[in-house]
């Protein structure tokens, strides 16, 4: 097996590794979900769903449409993401516990670890987008992209927590725990009204 380019690492001694049965190898089903949880569970996901749901409620005001909610939330995390995958980039460069990182390694890792940011955008923008195309009220559309937030969080939440425990009791618990978010940040936006 050879290193990723740009990166250099020592492999394990195979004499030490235990083959691979076929009850452990991973079918494609498996490979697609644990992707699909390593965008939309990873902490980057929670980041950009509660940065989502903040900038929609301090953009719910009577002179701001859908349209100019989407374009606030788009330019916004974007600005975020890029910002972040410039700093992981940066921090990943460079010589990691003896190991030379190149850039263009550490740039692709940054680029995959961060894109939560930008999937946490999906839900809440195509709601809005429904209210800009007029299928639904601007106010109706802004107020159920707020509140996918705190669903979208519940969903975070749950299923991390229901990895972990595998129990559903603390799946709910985390559900609730980080959907609290959503809903403080909803209560912040009434009260300052």
């Amino acid at each position: 097996m050879s290193a990723p380019r740009g990166m250099s690492r020592e492999l394990p001694d195979s004499s030490q590794t235990p083959p691979a049965s076929p009850r452990h190898a991973r079918s494609l089903r498996g490979r697609i979900r644990a992707r699909a949880y390593s965008i939309t569970g990873s902490e980057e996901s929670v980041y950009g769903t509660i940065l989502v749901t903040a900038l929609i409620a301090a953009t719910d005001e009577p002179t701001y449409s859908p349209w100019d909610v989407v374009l606030i939330v788009l330019v916004t995390v974007v600005i975020y993401w890029a910002a972040h995958v410039y700093a992981r980039t940066i921090a990943g460069h460079g010589v990691h516990a003896g190991h030379e990182v190149g850039l263009r390694y550490a740039f692709r890792e940054s680029v995959t670890h961060t894109v939560g940011l930008l999937t946490s955008t999906l839900i809440p923008v195509a709601i809005l987008l429904l209210g800009g195309l007029k299928w639904v009220p601007d106010a109706v559309a802004i107020t159920i992209a707020l509140w996918s937030g705190v669903g979208i969080l519940f969903v975070h939440g749950y299923v991390a927590l229901l990895q972990r425990r595998k129990n559903v009791w603390y799946g709910l618990l985390g559900g609730v725990v980080t959907a609290s978010f959503g809903v403080v940040i909803i209560v912040l936006k009434m009260l300052l009204k």
